[in-house]
C-alpha cells in the first residue's frame, strides 16, 4: 500500500529529534523481517501459480469477441495449439471440420463426438464485405472457436467478385486476423478457395485471383503475424471442369483465356496446367491447401450414385495420375510447404438408396486421410478438415456430407479414429456438461456486459484476463496480508 507524501512545516528541534529515532527504529525493523517477507513472497507466488494452473483453464470458456459472448456448455482445451504444433506433428494428420452453423454448433459436434475428440482446426465460410456487419454471426463463430482452443481457418469468400477486394476490405480483413490472434487464435487464411473453378465469381481469373490475393496476404501479414495464408485450389482432376459453373472465359482473346491456356495450343483443356497460372508466389503462400470430393460422376446414371467401386481414390485426386500436374508434389514437395486436405467429404445421395451404404461410402474415404499409404506418400500432409454438412446441388440432388447425423456413421467414425494414432485431436479435459445452450449472445459492438453501453475496454475480451487480474489481486492479499 502507497501512502501519498505530505509536506509538513519544521517542528521545533525535540520534535524533528523524536521522530528521526522513530524512523531509525523502522528501518532497523525492515531490515530484520526482509528475509520473513521474501520468504512470505516467495510461497505465495508459487501458490498462485498453482492456482493459476487450475483457474485459468476455466475462464478460458468464457469468451468474448468483439460483440459476441461465447456461453456454450463445455469447459474446453485448457490451452491453444498453434500452427506450428501441427505443422511439426509427423505421422498423423490433425483432424479439422467446417460446420453448417444453422444447424450445428461447436459445442454439438463436440458432444457427438465426446469431449477428448475436439476439431483441430475450426473452418468458418464468409464473404469479405461482410466482415464489420453489426451483430456479425462471425464474431459469434470465432468467440465459439476460441473457447474451444482452436486453430481458426478463414475461407474468405469475394462473391461480389475479386473487384471487391479493394485496400478498405482487406484492411479490415488485416484488422479482424489481429483481433482474433489478440484473442490468442491463430490464424489460417483461405482466400478465394477452388480459384480454378469456374463456379465461384472468383474462379478462372488467373491475373486478377494472383493480385487479389497478394494484396490480401500483404495486408493480413503486416496487421496479424500469428496468421498463415493458404492458397487452396480444387482437384485438377476434371480440369477445366467445363460446364459445371458460369464463369468459363469464353472470349477466346482475352488475358484469362491466354493464361489459362498454358500449351498455347488455344484451347482450354485437361493438357493444360490446373495450378500454376493461378500461384500467387511463395513470399505470400504458406500452405498448400486442397478441395477434394467422394461424389457420384455426373455422367453415370443415378443407379450408380452410391456405388463404391465408381468413386476415386484420396491419391488420385490430389496427384493427378498420367498428368504432370502433380499437386503435392510440384507446390508441397518442391516448395517444402505444409500440405492440407482442406475442404473435403464423401457424399451420400438419399435420393437413391442402391449401392453400398452411407456407412461404407464415408468410411472408405475418412480412412484414406490416415492410412499408412497417405502418411507414407504425403509427409507433408498434416491436416483434414471435413465438410460437416448437408446441401441440395442447383440440380436438386440433395447431398449428406455429414458423419454426426447419423448414429451408424458416427459409430463408426469414433471406432476408426479411437484404434489409430494417425489423426489428431483436442482434448476438451471435462466429462460433463457445465449449462449454456452453445449459442452466442450478440450485444452493441464494445457491449459485453449488455447494458447497452460501450465498454470502457472494448475489442476483444476474455474471461481469461478478469482470472488473471483475481490471481494477481490474491497473489497481493497472500503476500501483505490484506483484508478482503
Amino acid at each position: 500500500m502507497i501512502t501519498p507524501v505530505i509536506m509538513r512545516r519544521r517542528r521545533s528541534d525535540s520534535a524533528t529529534k523524536r521522530k528521526q529515532q522513530q524512523q531509525q527504529h523502522q528501518t532497523a525493523s525492515t531490515q530484520r523481517n526482509r528475509k520473513t517477507i521474501t520468504k512470505a513472497l516467495s510461497s505465495s507466488a508459487i501458490a498462485v501459480l498453482l492456482l493459476a494452473s487450475v483457474l485459468l483453464p476455466i475462464a478460458a470458456a468464457e469468451t468474448t469477441f468483439r460483440n459476441c459472448t461465447y456461453n456454450g456448455r463445455f469447459n474446453y482445451a485448457n490451452s491453444l495449439v498453434s500452427i506450428s504444433d501441427i505443422v511439426h506433428l509427423d505421422g498423423s494428420v490433425s483432424w479439422g471440420v467446417s460446420l453448417d452453423s444453422a444447424s450445428m454448433s461447436i459445442d454439438d459436434y463436440v458432444n457427438a463426438l465426446g469431449v477428448t475428440r475436439a476439431p483441430v482446426i475450426i473452418n468458418i465460410y464468409f464473404d469479405i464485405e461482410q466482415i464489420n456487419i453489426v451483430n456479425n454471426p462471425l464474431n459469434c463463430q470465432i468467440a465459439a472457436a476460441r473457447a474451444a482452443g482452436a486453430i481458426l481457418m478463414l475461407t474468405v469468400e469475394p462473391w461480389g467478385g475479386l473487384n471487391v477486394v479493394n485496400s478498405t476490405a482487406t484492411t479490415q480483413l488485416g484488422q479482424l486476423c489481429r483481433d482474433i490472434n489478440d484473442a490468442g487464435m491463430p490464424v489460417l487464411v483461405r482466400f478465394a478457395h477452388e480459384m480454378n473453378g469456374d463456379w465461384y465469381p472468383w474462379g478462372q481469373r488467373p491475373g486478377e485471383y494472383r493480385d487479389a490475393f497478394r494484396a490480401v496476404a500483404s495486408a493480413v501479414k503486416a496487421a496479424a503475424p500469428n496468421s498463415a495464408m493458404v492458397w487452396a485450389p480444387n482437384t485438377g482432376v476434371g480440369y477445366p471442369y467445363a460446364g459445371a459453373g458460369k464463369y468459363y472465359p469464353t472470349d477466346t482473346k482475352s488475358s484469362a483465356f491466354s493464361q489459362m491456356d498454358t500449351n498455347q495450343d488455344g484451347r482450354i483443356d485437361e493438357k493444360d496446367d490446373p495450378f500454376t497460372p493461378y500461384y500467387p508466389g511463395d513470399d505470400v503462400v504458406d500452405w498448400i491447401g486442397v478441395s477434394l470430393y467422394s461424389k457420384r460422376d455426373n455422367g453415370r446414371a443415378d443407379q450408380y450414385a452410391n456405388i463404391l467401386s465408381d468413386r476415386s481414390s484420396v491419391k488420385k485426386y490430389i496427384t493427378s495420375p498420367n498428368t504432370n500436374f502433380n499437386l503435392y508434389q510440384k507446390f508441397a514437395e518442391a516448395k517444402n510447404k505444409p500440405f492440407m486436405i482442406a475442404e473435403t467429404a464423401a457424399a451420400y445421395y438419399p435420393n437413391f438408396p442402391k449401392g453400398n451404404g452411407e456407412v461404407a461410402l464415408k468410411q472408405n474415404w475418412w480412412r484414406q486421410f490416415w492410412s499408412a499409404d497417405a502418411l507414407n506418400t504425403f509427409p507433408l500432409l498434416k491436416a483434414a478438415v471435413w465438410f460437416e454438412l448437408k446441401k441440395v446441388a442447383d440440380t436438386g440432388e440433395v447431398r449428406d456430407y455429414c458423419i454426426s447425423k447419423n448414429r451408424d456413421v458416427l459409430n463408426a467414425f469414433i471406432s476408426d479414429v479411437s484404434s489409430t494414432d494417425g489423426v489428431n485431436f483436442l482434448n476438451t479435459q471435462t466429462n460433463k456438461l457445465t449449462g449454456g445452450n452453445g449459442g452466442c449472445a450478440c450485444t452493441k459492438p464494445g457491449d459485453r456486459n449488455g447494458n447497452g453501453k460501450p465498454d470502457k475496454n472494448g475489442g476483444v475480451a476474455l474471461g481469461v484476463g478478469r482470472a488473471s487480474v483475481m490471481l494477481v489481486m490474491c497473489a497481493l492479499g497472500l503476500t501483505f496480508g490484506f483484508g478482503w
